[in-house]
């Protein structure tokens, strides 16, 4: 018996010593395009008085390059006042001093990107080439150490990034920002389209090989209701929210079709068992503290059932009524406000 007990706790101990991916919430800037906004999931780090970077493509400053991934993509600028755009966001667990690890992303130069300069009141073309930099801190927005920093983005065509990460300190926060060249003498109006961010991944300091793997996943296929049913119940408590924002957690795994995914694993299982029965029809309500969230929250949900293949008569969301507490639920989140019941 104490045998047993130390093997049990020698596993958990090598489980929770395993390294890990650390996944972004919203890591392709999926929101609806709009100008001087961060999109979801992502805070504003630039400089105060200044407009933050926008969602594209959005028609606005001429701006129309297609997506690399999903629908939308983060624009920042360089200004001729020495300002420049920033976001960040909170990870999930912590990039550890003395660890190694890899993280790419899609970037590109617009060839337009027209707006007023702040320094002189007239419209002007911000195309330069910039760099991208990635700061780890201890709180939002705060650029405690430089991790990494790429040369000009010159192509106007999206390029795959990679950089190597070495902190020396850990940390919670990780901001993703645009800057001049490391040697310029002078400030100048320049851009970068941002996309498809992966997750940070944990390597070998020595061979630079990466530490982990996107998992192989089984997404069960219920093969009658009552199998439905039990499925849903289970699989509710892990479709999670970031606190105080309308994204999804992620999970870093292989989808069906064998591709590397990051998504809510729980709602991907959810839609892959309900759409193996086409008259069954989910119903999602959604609570959350203040309207505003509330519907943030139901656009991103649709848009997730929809990308992961659910139709639009399979599903149905609203916000949680006063009504809905008399009602049977199949599954709750309480914890994330998320009630979900067949139809």
């Amino acid at each position: 018996m104490i045998l047993s007990w130390f093997a049990i706790v020698f596993i958990h101990t090598l489980a929770y010593l395993q390294p890990a991916p650390i996944l972004l919430l919203n890591p392709s800037f999926e929101d609806i395009p709009w100008h001087s906004k961060p999109p979801r999931g992502w805070y504003y780090c630039g400089q105060p008085g200044e407009s933050p970077p926008d969602v594209h493509p959005t028609g606005y400053f001429e701006v129309d390059q297609p997506p690399a991934h999903g629908d939308t993509y983060v624009g920042m600028v360089v200004r001729d006042n020495a300002t420049w755009e920033a976001i960040g966001q909170r990870l999930p667990k912590p990039l550890e001093a003395g660890h190694c690890y890899r993280f790419n992303l899609q970037a590109c130069r617009s060839p337009y990107y027209r707006s007023v300069s702040r320094l002189t009141g007239q419209r002007a073309y911000y195309i330069d080439p910039v760099r991208i930099r990635l700061w780890g801190g201890d709180a939002n927005c705060d650029h405690a150490e430089l991790l990494a920093a790429s040369g000009l983005v010159t192509d106007t065509a999206w390029t795959n990034i990679e950089f190597e990460l070495h902190p020396q300190q850990s940390h919670h926060y990780f901001i993703i920002e645009a800057f001049y060249p490391e040697d310029t003498a002078k400030v100048y109006r320049g851009n970068v389209l941002i996309d498809q961010c992966s997750p940070i991944l944990p390597a070998d300091c020595r061979t630079r090989q990466l530490l982990v793997e996107p998992e192989r996943q089984h997404f069960p296929v219920p093969a009658t209701v009552p199998e439905l049913t039990d499925l849903i119940s289970r699989l509710t408590t892990d479709i999670n929210f970031g606190f105080g924002t309308a994204e999804l957690t992620n999970q870093y795994y292989l989808n069906p079709a064998g591709r590397p995914v990051q998504e809510n694993l729980a709602l991907h299982k959810l839609v892959k068992a309900v759409r193996s029965h086409p008259t069954a029809e989910l119903e999602i309500a959604v609570k959350a503290p203040g309207k505003f969230l509330r519907e943030e929250r139901l656009y991103v949900l649709e848009k997730k059932l929809q990308k992961m293949g659910l139709s639009e008569h399979q599903f149905r969301l609203h916000h949680f009524r006063k009504s809905d507490v008399r009602e049977e639920w199949l599954g709750i989140n309480k914890d994330q406000d998320v009630y979900i019941r067949l139809r």
